[in-house]
């Protein structure tokens, strides 16, 4: 069962965004290439997909089961808060603290 999050990066503009994501895939060095709206990026089992919303940068992440789906977020939540910018997150894993 594959499981999904997403996440909105309020204040980001999408070119931050997409540059911030493509640093981290090669810090990772995780395959990263183009689809349609945006980019997307494989890493441990699971897919991060960047694109945008009525013009803001959205997250769809994609992976196999929810312990992987919550490392990804984590480590999204860490990458992107470098960059100036807390993702909101449509959900939040059971005990794990609220961004701020």
């Amino acid at each position: 069962m594959t499981e999904h999050l997403a996440a909105t990066l309020p204040g980001l503009a999408p070119e931050a965004a997409l540059a911030t994501l493509r640093a981290a895939s090669a810090l990772y060095e995780t395959p990263c290439h183009e689809v349609p709206g945006g980019i997307a990026v494989e890493i441990w089992g699971g897919e991060v997909r960047l694109a945008q919303a009525r013009g803001a940068p959205v997250l769809a992440v994609s992976a196999p089961d929810m312990r992987i789906l919550f490392v990804l977020q984590d480590a999204l939540g860490s990458v992107f808060e470098a960059a100036g910018c807390a993702p909101v997150w449509n959900r939040v894993e059971e005990g794990a603290l609220a961004a701020g």
